[in-house]
């Protein structure tokens, strides 16, 4: 039996048997493996025409605040609808950096889309 694993490393066995060791992401951190853990938190929905950071939003960014370390790296992207004027549409963005301050960390990257970016079509 051959068997042969992501990284390419092949294992070959005459009896049959073949041991394997099962790396989890908290095997690597004991063995200090480098390698990255990612959450991604895809709607934090706002009141109509409000970057305010409320309610159950707030819940949601002090659980994900409980999980920042120093290490982590927070990459926020706040867009709107295309309802309404651009421009307001375009300062109403500003959401990506209400949700950054709400998250009071030192390595967050903001990014605000408004409606330009989020066309389509022609």
């Amino acid at each position: 039996m051959v068997a042969r694993d992501v990284e390419g490393t092949i294992a070959q066995s005459n009896d049959r048997q073949i041991v394997v060791a099962q790396r989890t992401i908290s095997k690597k951190r004991a063995e200090r493996i480098k390698d990255k853990e990612i959450d991604r938190y895809a709607i934090i929905g706002f009141d109509f025409s409000d970057d305010k950071v409320q309610g159950a939003n707030a819940r949601l960014i002090e659980r994900i605040r409980q999980k920042v370390t120093i290490a982590s790296t927070i990459n926020v992207v706040g867009s709107t609808d295309r309802m309404g004027d651009a421009q307001f549409n375009m300062d109403l963005s500003s959401r990506a950096t209400s949700v950054a301050k709400a998250l009071n960390s030192n390595n967050v990257n903001v990014t605000a889309i408004g409606e330009p970016l989020l066309s389509t079509g022609p």
